[in-house]
């Protein structure tokens, strides 16, 4: 993956930070398996939850959901270096298996698999928890608790916050240069209790107020870009 221009020029106004990590103990080698296997886990299930709420009816969720699904597709497409292999990996999703194996064969993380799972952290997981975690608080009729659709879009919304809180903890800076370390089980509690927060907080607001909420959330949005703005600083670490 590539987070420059291809002429070779960068602007050097903002500070662009790209931390790596070591991959040497059996430890670290299994934390990249987990990533691997929770990167496809969150996927599959997020797959299984748009087949039940197209079986709902509930076209207009399934649909959002698709279109975080292909937005991540299309962000990891453009974070890499386009060329034919790249947007084969990226439209079919193997670029986790290519960058977790490439990883362990070289005994350091790659850039790939650095920037594609917080990116797939932040706009595919998260959204796609809020969604389905609305659907079932907004909808318990169609989706009694201990129903297959239930357990779907319950599982879904489980994986893709715990997998969102391990991607983001390992990959921020405070969590030093270890793949495991007490920094990052203190980070992951943190992204746990974070996220999970957030989607609760989101998922309500909508169900009290319908998409007035996205005004909410807009806003928020907003704020914290222009935060990052003002600061020139893009750390994707």
């Amino acid at each position: 993956a590539s987070l420059f221009p291809r002429n070779g020029k960068v602007d050097t106004s903002a500070t662009f930070t790209l931390r790596t990590k070591p991959v040497k103990t059996p430890l670290q080698k299994l934390m990249i398996v987990q990533y691997v296997v929770l990167g496809y886990a969150d996927l599959i299930t997020d797959i299984l939850a748009i087949i039940e709420l197209f079986a709902s009816n509930n076209v207009l969720m399934a649909i959002i959901n698709i279109f975080f699904i292909v937005l991540g597709m299309l962000l990891g497409l453009y974070n890499s270096p386009r060329k034919p292999m790249d947007i084969f990996l990226n439209l079919t999703q193997l670029s986790i298996l290519v960058d977790g194996i490439e990883t362990l064969r070289t005994g350091h993380q790659t850039e790939g698999l650095v920037v594609g799972k917080k990116t797939d952290a932040i706009t595919r997981s998260m959204p796609s928890a809020i969604i389905q975690l609305y659907t079932l608080l907004s909808d318990s009729k169609n989706y009694p608790a201990g129903s297959p659709a239930y357990n779907v879009l319950a599982s879904s919304v489980a994986i893709a916050i715990f997998g969102a809180s391990i991607t983001l903890s390992g990959l921020h800076n405070k969590a030093g240069n270890k793949l495991m370390s007490y920094q990052f089980c203190v980070l992951n509690l943190y992204y746990v209790s974070e996220i999970l927060l957030r989607v609760l907080v989101i998922s309500i607001a909508f169900i009290c107020v319908q998409w007035y909420a996205l005004i909410a959330v807009g806003i928020d949005i907003l704020i914290r870009g222009l935060l990052l703005q003002s600061e020139g600083v893009f750390d994707v670490s």
